[in-house]
């Protein structure tokens, strides 16, 4: 039904892109049941990430305007981001990198939880 990138961004480390295989150009226009399923793997990958990089919180986000394609966002969010209230691309922080070994780290521990 879905799969998920992983970005590589330290200031939020775990943040992934869950989208559909197939392609769906709204939400609003899927079946019910098509619907359902997709936000069950959002639910289950936000909690499988949670815990693996052990986030306050979860933030999601289904956008649709720069790419047409059903997709969500999944932020993991500490209580100790710089801007803890505001969404996360209001971040002031220059996009970096993970180093490598915690970049493989995080997908190895994701591929242990994930179902």
């Amino acid at each position: 039904m879905t799969y998920v990138g992983l970005y590589n961004d330290a200031r939020f480390p775990g943040r992934c892109l869950v989208a559909l295989r197939d392609h769906e150009d709204d939400f609003t226009t899927m079946s019910a049941e098509r619907a359902h399923a997709f936000s069950d793997d959002i639910q289950v990958m936000g909690s499988v990430i949670q815990r693996v990089i052990g986030a306050d919180r979860m933030n999601y986000a289904m956008l649709g305007n720069a790419v047409p394609h059903v997709h969500a966002h999944l932020i993991p969010r500490w209580r100790t981001d710089p801007l803890p209230n505001k969404a996360p691309w209001a971040d002031p922080r220059p996009l970096s990198t993970l180093p490598e070994d915690e970049m493989r780290r995080i997908v190895e521990a994701l591929r242990a939880w994930m179902p």
